[in-house]
């Protein structure tokens, strides 16, 4: 979904609807005929932990995943 913030950026989040379901929200560009991600808004998402399970330190990390 595409919004404006009260302050006018113009921002995307992308819904995870999975274990831990939180939105990633990116703040974007409009360049008329396109848009472009400036950045991921890290400072916003709420997100203490890694989203990745094969990452050390995610709740559910334990080393038996192939492919990790």
């Amino acid at each position: 979904m595409l919004f404006h913030t009260f302050d006018g950026r113009l921002m995307m989040i992308l819904h995870r609807p999975f274990n831990y379901a939180l939105g990633k929200l990116y703040e974007m560009r409009d360049d008329g005929d396109r848009l472009s991600v400036v950045r991921e808004a890290v400072e916003l998402d709420g997100e203490a932990y890694p989203t990745h399970p094969c990452v050390a330190g995610h709740s559910s990390f334990d080393g038996a995943h192939p492919g990790c």
